[in-house]
């Protein structure tokens, strides 16, 4: 099975509706240890071309492909790396990106 690539932006009418375009560390002054899945919606599902997170960036911030339903990739979005036996989850902050729990 090839692996997927998807990615999470926050729900626009959800709880975390404040905490759009933050950083890692605004999410943890508001208390979050973990980000709650809950509060994300999957914007993007297909397989996975690069796992360079920063080509990812490129490709969902300035060269949208076909069936991505979501906006420009900012801060705040989570990308998931999603294989057979494991998935890797990436915080996209204002710069870089932390691996995290989703």
């Amino acid at each position: 099975m090839a692996q997927r690539l998807r990615i999470y932006q926050i729900d626009e009418n959800g709880p975390l509706r404040p905490l759009i375009f933050r950083n890692y560390v605004d999410f943890q002054k508001a208390g979050y240890q973990k980000l709650p899945h809950n509060g994300y919606k999957l914007v993007y599902d297909g397989e996975l071309g690069s796992s360079n997170l920063e080509s990812i960036f490129a490709t969902f911030n300035c060269n949208l492909p076909d069936g991505y339903t979501g906006r420009s990739m900012t801060a705040s979005d989570v990308i998931g790396i999603c294989g057979e036996n494991t998935d890797q989850y990436f915080f996209c902050d204002m710069i870089g990106f932390t691996k995290i729990d989703f």
